[in-house]
């Protein structure tokens, strides 16, 4: 892939990305059987490890400029972060399918986006796409750990968003649950803003 398709692709997965950014309200109150036996927690605890979450997912976007010409994938060095797209991807109508892998991923230390990091360590998959360039999708669905579990205790992070890009103001519909709880995007705006 050409430094050209690697920017586009990535302003097409960061224009998914931030359309969760625009408000809307939770679930349908249902916990996820996965989560019922993990702890609740705070609005501050939840905002870190989605923060977490979006960081890694838009540092994977920065793999897309590592591509060649006609690869569907790109993962870093060791294999614990990757991006892969659907061989149907367009990227400058935005239509296609992006999946970020992670696997026991951790900001490095080293990392100049380090400063924003809460130390989860990530597991799961993100997923991004379009059908046809105006409805936009994300749904990721990660196993989190911390070195400090006491303080940083979730576990568990499930999303599913939809929303339209040609439409800035219209709210996204779906949901999202920690540890298995719904959670309101009001309260976790700063996750989609950067930390």
């Amino acid at each position: 892939m050409t430094n050209k398709h690697g920017a586009r692709i990535a302003a097409t997965l960061i224009g998914a990305v931030l359309i969760a950014g625009c408000g809307g309200r939770g679930g349908d109150g249902a916990a996820s059987s996965a989560g019922r036996n993990l702890p609740q927690v705070t609005s501050t605890q939840a905002e870190q490890a989605m923060s977490d979450a979006m960081l890694v997912s838009a540092l994977s976007l920065f793999l897309a400029f590592g591509a060649e010409e006609g690869d569907t994938s790109v993962s870093d060095d060791d294999g614990g972060l990757s991006l892969s797209w659907d061989e149907d991807a367009d990227f400058t109508s935005g239509i296609g399918t992006y999946t970020i892998t992670m696997k026991d991923y951790t900001v490095p230390p080293d990392d100049p986006f380090g400063v924003e990091y809460n130390g989860y360590t990530l597991n799961g998959t993100v997923v991004m796409g379009s059908t046809d360039g105006t409805n936009t999708t994300m749904t990721m669905n990660l196993a989190t750990s911390h070195a400090d579990a006491e303080a940083h205790p979730v576990k568990l992070i499930e999303l599913e968003l939809n929303g339209f890009q040609s439409d800035p103001d219209a709210m996204p519909t779906g949901f999202i649950r920690i540890n298995g709880h719904d959670m309101e995007f009001e309260d976790l705006v700063g996750a989609f803003q950067g930390g």
